[in-house]
């Protein structure tokens, strides 16, 4: 077994690892990032000739009503998003091919721009714009907001401008309707598999591990090795896999574990994130704020540390703060938000029996980070039962101890000080940092 990593380009390498991330999600049973609330049924690589615009990676599912759901991804370790990048211009060219290909409609067809993961400073106003363009009614609103002041800056403006200027040079429909039903459809991807200390490439290994029955670190690599070779074979024929053919592939060389689906007790947490998340209110007198420098805080402060506070007094809007993190990931993934009275109490394994999960703590932790979210949210540490405590001080232990999960939460400012916090006090040095909350 040849690793590509050690004969290919970097390019190459970088769209194989990523394919293989696809790969092993499907192994595990677990919901493909950028197609949330989905079963996984096949990964399918450079797939131009049937007909896929943006071919490096396409993935073929069903929804949690069993319609068919896809999503196309076009893979680039580097991307600018700016008017001088020839390759954004031919991402976006795709794009259009890709919608002027049939009546998409309704469906759940979505495009990914996997990207190395940067430090570009710009980077998160896209993320924003494509929010906006998922979660607004129409391209009035999405032009009003980006217009309003105050609400958007020069470089969300730029990246829409940028967007419909490259569409009309491809030849595609560039009016605010068409520009704003293409964004709301758009994903950009984040992978970090070239940083120096990777985080993805320790999460793969730790899902590998998982895959294995009974399997040591060193089965583990050689599991991300295979898969990542296997990817780059099938990107050189065009090739796909369902995961009964990624299995009966891999069975002779590895011990598998049996499959193991979490797929109702997920659900059932998945579910009450959300009416958690829907209760958030991020608005004062109907008018909705955006808070961007707060955002940006946040953002700066989650890739310093894995524990983030939001501190303030009653009613300043952190939960709103909270609402608007989490929604920017919810067309990535899916992710689990808590907030006090809707807690099943008297800790972990409370939780575990109440919901049937099939795992430990570890386990869940994995399948949460495994579709992509990677965040843990907890709102108003101050008012949890104490007996809701326990199993927020369970999950938070499980979070700390994996390599890659990150947890932001809101409390009042005064929080821990005029009584002693409840937050788990031996697990303060395992994250990053915590003593610096944003206020």
């Amino acid at each position: 077994m040849t690793n590509p990593a050690s004969s290919g380009g970097a390019g190459p390498v970088f769209e194989a690892k990523v394919g293989a991330s696809y790969l092993l999600s499907m192994l595990l049973e677990v919901e493909a990032r950028g197609l949330p609330g989905c079963h996984m049924e096949s990964v399918r690589l450079q797939r131009a000739e049937e007909g896929f615009p943006l071919d490096d990676i396409v993935v073929h599912g069903v929804n949690r009503e069993g319609v068919t759901a896809s999503i196309e991804i076009q893979v680039k370790r580097t991307l600018t998003f700016t008017a001088s990048d020839k390759e954004f211009k031919d991402v976006v060219r795709q794009i259009g091919a890709a919608v002027s290909r049939e009546n998409l409609g309704e469906s759940q067809h979505g495009f990914g721009i996997a990207i190395g993961r940067t430090r570009q400073s710009k980077e998160p106003f896209y993320q924003d714009v494509l929010k906006w363009a998922r979660n607004l009614e129409d391209a009035v609103a999405l032009r009003s907001r980006l217009e309003r002041p105050g609400a958007a800056n020069d470089a969300m403006r730029n990246f829409v401008a940028v967007f419909s200027a490259n569409l009309l040079e491809a030849g595609f429909a560039n009016d605010d309707d068409a520009v704003w039903r293409i964004l709301r459809r758009t994903q950009i991807l984040q992978f970090d598999f070239d940083s120096e200390a990777s985080a993805t490439n320790e999460l793969m290994r730790e899902r590998c591990l998982r895959a294995l029955n009974g399997g040591d670190a060193r089965d583990a690599q050689n599991l991300w090795s295979r898969l990542t070779t296997l990817a780059f074979d099938m990107a050189s024929v065009g090739g796909s896999r369902t995961r009964a053919e990624l299995v009966e592939e891999l069975q002779p060389s590895f011990r598998l574990a049996g499959s193991r689906s979490n797929v109702y007790a997920m659900e059932a947490l998945f579910e009450e994130s959300e009416r958690a998340i829907a209760g958030f209110d991020n608005t004062v007198g109907g008018v909705t704020f955006e808070r961007e420098s707060r955002m940006d805080a946040i953002r700066e402060a989650l890739d310093q540390s894995r524990y983030v506070e939001i501190r303030g007094n009653a009613g300043v809007g952190k939960s709103g703060l909270l609402h608007g993190l989490a929604a920017s990931l919810q067309a990535e993934a899916r992710f689990l938000v808590f907030t006090p009275n809707r807690v099943i109490e008297r800790g972990w394994l409370s939780l575990k029996t109440t919901i049937a999960y099939d795992g430990d703590g570890r386990d869940l932790i994995n399948e949460l980070s495994l579709s992509g979210a990677g965040i843990l949210f907890v709102d108003n540490l101050d008012f949890y039962s104490p007996t809701e405590q326990e199993t927020i001080k369970d999950l938070l232990v499980f979070a700390a101890r994996h390599p890659t999960m990150r947890v932001v939460s809101t409390a009042r400012t005064e929080f821990g000080q005029v009584e002693p916090t409840w937050i788990p006090r031996d697990i303060d040095t395992v994250w990053t940092s915590r003593d610096d909350p944003i206020e």
